[in-house]
């Protein structure tokens, strides 16, 4: 393993990963304009690795959009969560 590349990476690596996060919150921002439940802000994309965390956010995230919504944030966990 090469730490002098791993170094040099980090950064590059940890601004990949903050514009995947920022992304998926865009996406659960468009989602809750378009559900129009009447929520303003408060929404983020529901981003951990816990399971139960995770199952406590997409509840919440239910009152902010439509469940077909909840229902590809989920799919998307599954797809991107290495657990």
């Amino acid at each position: 393993m090469d730490r002098a590349i791993l170094r040099e990476l980090k950064p590059v690596i940890a601004d990949i990963a903050n514009n995947l996060v920022h992304a998926l919150d865009r996406v659960a921002a468009a989602a809750r304009v378009q559900a129009d439940t009447g929520k303003a802000d408060g929404l983020y994309f529901p981003i951990t690795d816990d399971n139960g965390a995770f199952d406590i956010r997409i509840v919440e995230a239910r009152s902010y959009v439509v469940d077909d919504w909840a229902d590809l944030f989920t799919a998307t966990r599954e797809q991107i969560s290495p657990i």
